[in-house]
């Protein structure tokens, strides 16, 4: 690991703590339905529905028992929200060659 590779990652943990205090304020410590197919960007439960059989869902679900849907930890989802805006930042961005 690099010291630059060092400075990105503590550069995103604070903005990932605020993130998640403030999710878990909102919501708690575990996500339900209804919040987490719309944090993580389905069109609607059965897009999420079917991407939770399909295997395919970003984060790990879980059911619990007595209760109905699918559940997962306000933490997980957070960490994949800053995964895709570190990894949006460091992509190289596309340059229009008509402008």
């Amino acid at each position: 690991m690099t010291t630059q590779d060092t400075v990105r990652e503590n550069s995103h943990a604070p903005s990932t703590r605020v993130a998640q205090h403030l999710i878990e304020r909102e919501h708690g410590p575990i996500l339900s339905c209804p919040v987490l197919w719309r944090l993580l960007g389905y069109r609607s439960a059965d897009a999420f529905r079917k991407a939770v059989q399909r295997k395919t869902v970003p984060v790990e679900t879980f059911s619990i028992p007595h209760r109905r849907g699918r559940f997962a930890k306000t933490a997980d989802v957070v960490c994949w929200l800053d995964a895709l805006t570190s990894t949006a930042s460091s992509a190289p961005k596309e340059v229009r060659a008509d402008l």
